[in-house]
């Protein structure tokens, strides 16, 4: 399977505390030429955004330390104040109506659920990149 477009360019950031996870779609993302940075809490994220510049977040929701939604809520309003955009994308297990609602409460682009399905991973991430 190819990516329907060129990722090449994409700078990509993986927040996800679980280890298998991690693994799982680091593997997937390696089978098409990207290789994301790694975050295992919100904390984390911030701390790269210090180093790095992001044109997609793959944001887990409940991470410890801090969680998705605290480190995007962070991520939008250091935003305010450099006016640029990073893309975020909510990774969750949970995909209730109110989980959905947080997400783009937060300021969050879009959201994935668990499972993750390539398909569904490589049309989401098309479409907001």
């Amino acid at each position: 399977m190819d990516f329907p477009f060129d990722v090449s360019k994409i700078k990509m950031l993986l927040a996800e505390d679980d280890e298998l996870n991690r693994k799982m779609m680091t593997a997937i993302f390696s089978k098409f030429g990207l290789t994301p940075d790694i975050a295992k809490n919100g904390l984390e994220v911030l701390e790269r955004l210090n180093d790095n510049v992001y044109d997609l977040i793959l944001m887990d929701m409940s991470m410890p330390v801090m969680d998705g939604i605290q480190a995007t809520v962070k991520i939008r309003e250091m935003e305010k104040q450099t006016g640029s955009h990073i893309i975020i994308i909510a990774v969750t297990a949970n995909a209730s109506r109110d989980d959905i609602d947080r997400c783009y409460q937060a300021g969050m682009d879009d959201f994935i659920t668990k499972p993750i399905k390539i398909d569904e991973m490589l049309q989401i991430i098309k479409k907001n990149t």
